[in-house]
């Protein structure tokens, strides 16, 4: 890989952390009972992916439930909800292979 992907790549990591370690700092919740909910819906639907036709490789179905946890959710809960589900989905599936250990095929989804 190049320097200018590498360097792109850090830049989104820094600020990522940087939003991240700050919502985790002035983080509050109004209402923990709704976040709970969508945290529940997000991990669930994170599992799902969906084949679309003429594209090779899959689309996760928690798009939908991340937008709105977005548009419902303070910014502290948004990033948690975004940051379990991504996780959620770059766990391997049941069909991975069992001698590999989970940390070290896990994969950020694209997209």
């Amino acid at each position: 890989m190049s320097a200018a992907p590498r360097f792109f790549i850090a830049v989104v990591v820094i600020c990522g952390t940087a939003v991240l370690t700050y919502s985790v700092l002035h983080g509050k919740s109004e209402n923990p009972l709704k976040f709970f909910c969508y945290l529940v819906i997000a991990l669930a639907a994170s599992r799902l992916k969906v084949n679309l036709p003429g594209i090779t490789g899959t689309m996760s179905v928690n798009f939908l439930f991340l937008l709105l946890g977005v548009l419902e959710l303070s910014l502290s809960e948004a990033m948690a909800l975004g940051s379990a589900a991504a996780a959620s989905a770059s766990w391997p599936s049941h069909r991975s292979s069992p001698s590999s250990p989970p940390w070290r095929v896990m994969r950020w989804p694209a997209g």
